[in-house]
C-alpha cells in the first residue's frame, strides 16, 4: 500500500515537474528587423505560421519585422530552389495567451517562381503581377491570399480550410479546386475553365466573375460559382448548390439535390 503511495507521489511530482519546464513568453513591446540574402532566382516559396507575407518587386533581402521576442522563432530557409518563410516554436516553449504580435515579412519577386504554397493562417499580398509559364498556387489552413496571376499555359490554384483567394486572371488553361469552406474570388478571363467546388464553398459572385470560352465544373455541398461563359459549359451541381453562368454560351450542365442551374 505505501509503494503505491510512493509510486503515486512520484508520478505526480514527476508530471509537475514537466509541466514547471514549460517557458512562457509575453511580448517585450519593441519591434525588431532581421534582413536575410536569398538566391533571386527560386521556383518555389511557401510560406506558413501565421506569417503576414509582402512579395516586393522591389525588395532585394527578406526582412523580417516583429516583436524582439518573436524574431528567434522566425526562419527563412532555402532547400533547393525553394525559399520557405515561417514560424516554429521551441519544445515547451510558448507565448502568453498564444499572442506573438504581427509578423510581416518582404520577400523579393522572382521571376523564376511556379510554386506558391501558404498555409497555417498566413497572408499573402503582392505589389507586383506573378507571370509564369505554368504557375500552381496552393492557399490553406485559413490562410489568405492577394495578388495578380498569369500564366501562359496552366494556372492552378487550390484553397482550402477556410481560406480566401482575391486573384485578377490570366490564362491559357484556369484549375481551381475550392474546399473545406473557402473562397476564392476570381476576375479575368481564361481560355479554359475546370473548377471543383465543395463542402460549403464559393467562387466569385455576381459582381465579379472571371471570363472563358469553355467552362468544366463539379459543384456539391451547399456551394455556389458565378462564372462567364462565351462558347459551352459542361458539368454537374449537386447537393443544394448553385450556378450561375453569365454570357452566350450553351449550357450543358445537371443539377440534382436542391441544386440550381442559372443562365444570365
Amino acid at each position: 500500500m505505501k509503494r503505491n503511495i510512493f509510486t503515486a507521489l512520484l508520478l505526480s511530482s514527476l508530471i509537475l515537474s514537466a509541466c514547471g519546464s514549460e517557458t512562457v513568453i509575453a511580448l517585450s513591446g519593441k519591434k525588431m528587423e532581421k534582413t536575410y540574402e536569398v538566391s533571386s532566382s527560386y521556383s518555389g516559396l511557401e510560406v506558413s505560421g501565421a506569417v503576414h507575407v509582402m512579395y516586393s518587386s522591389s525588395a532585394d533581402e527578406v526582412t523580417v519585422m516583429a516583436d524582439s521576442l518573436v524574431i528567434p522563432y522566425v526562419y527563412v530557409e532555402e532547400s533547393g530552389n525553394t525559399l520557405k518563410v515561417y514560424m516554429s516554436w521551441k519544445q515547451n516553449v510558448w507565448f502568453r495567451s498564444g499572442n506573438t504580435g504581427k509578423v510581416s515579412v518582404i520577400v523579393p519577386a522572382s521571376p523564376s517562381l511556379g510554386r506558391l504554397k501558404v498555409s497555417g493562417a498566413s497572408c499573402f499580398n503582392s505589389d507586383v503581377a506573378i507571370e509564369a509559364d505554368r504557375l500552381t498556387v496552393d492557399i490553406s489552413g485559413a490562410s489568405d491570399f492577394n495578388a495578380d496571376l498569369k500564366a501562359a499555359s496552366e494556372l492552378t490554384l487550390e484553397a482550402s480550410g477556410a481560406s480566401g483567394v482575391r486573384a485578377s486572371v490570366s490564362a491559357g488553361i484556369l484549375n481551381a479546386y475550392v474546399k473545406g469552406a473557402s473562397d476564392m474570388s476570381l476576375s479575368g478571363n481564361a481560355d479554359s475553365f475546370n473548377v471543383t467546388v465543395s463542402g460549403a464553398s464559393s467562387v466569385s459572385s455576381g459582381k465579379a466573375y472571371l471570363e472563358t470560352d469553355n467552362l468544366t465544373c463539379e459543384i456539391s455541398g451547399a456551394s455556389d460559382c458565378h462564372v462567364k461563359c462565351n462558347v459551352a459549359a459542361s458539368g454537374k451541381v449537386s447537393g443544394a448548390s448553385s450556378l450561375v453562368v453569365y454570357g452566350d454560351g450553351k449550357v450543358n450542365v445537371s443539377s440534382s439535390g436542391a441544386s440550381s442551374v442559372k443562365s444570365r
